[in-house]
C-alpha cells in the first residue's frame, strides 16, 4: 500500500517542496527543501507545505522523527546483514562486484538502494519503503 503523500498532495512534490517560506531562503521554493538540519541535531521543518493536512505542528515533528527512526532501523538491519552475505560492502553502500547475483538478491539490494537513495526515511512513502525493507529483510531468511 501507499501513504497519503502519494495520492493527496495535490502538485505531487511541489505541495511539500516548493511550499513559500517567510523570512527566509533555505527552505522551500526552488530549493526545493522541506526540512533543514542545522548540524546539531535541530530540524527545521518548513511546515507550510504540511499544514493543509497536519493540523499540529509538534505532532508532525514527532511523526516525522518517528518513522526516520523506525525507517532507518530497518535500512541498517538490511544493510547490516547485506554485508554479512558478502553482497555489499562494509560501509553498507554499494555492491561487492564483480559478482554473480541470483534474481532474488539484486532484488533486496535493489530495494535497499531504492530506499537508502530516497532519503527521506519513508517521510515520502511510508508504508511502501517499511513494506520493501521488510519483505526484503524476511526474504532473506
Amino acid at each position: 500500500g501507499n501513504s497519503l503523500h502519494t495520492t493527496l498532495a495535490a502538485n505531487s512534490c511541489a505541495t511539500c517542496h516548493m511550499a513559500k517560506v517567510e523570512g527566509g531562503r533555505a527552505l522551500g521554493g526552488h530549493t526545493f527543501r522541506v526540512a533543514e538540519d542545522d548540524g546539531s541535531g535541530n530540524l527545521t521543518i518548513n511546515y507550510n507545505g504540511c499544514s493543509a493536512c497536519h493540523d499540529d505542528e509538534d505532532e508532525l515533528y514527532t511523526l516525522v522523527e518517528d518513522t526516520q527512526m523506525e525507517i532507518d532501523a530497518l535500512i541498517l538491519e538490511l544493510g547490516t546483514r547485506l554485508n554479512q552475505l558478502g553482497l555489499i560492502d562494509a560501509d553498507l553502500e554499494y555492491a561487492v562486484v564483480p559478482q554473480d547475483f541470483s534474481n532474488l538478491q539484486l532484488g533486496i539490494l535493489w530495494n535497499y538502494q531504492y530506499i537508502r537513495e530516497d532519503k527521506s526515511f519513508g517521510v515520502h512513502n511510508y508504508k511502501y519503503a517499511k513494506a520493501l525493507l521488510e519483505n526484503s529483510i524476511a526474504a532473506l531468511d
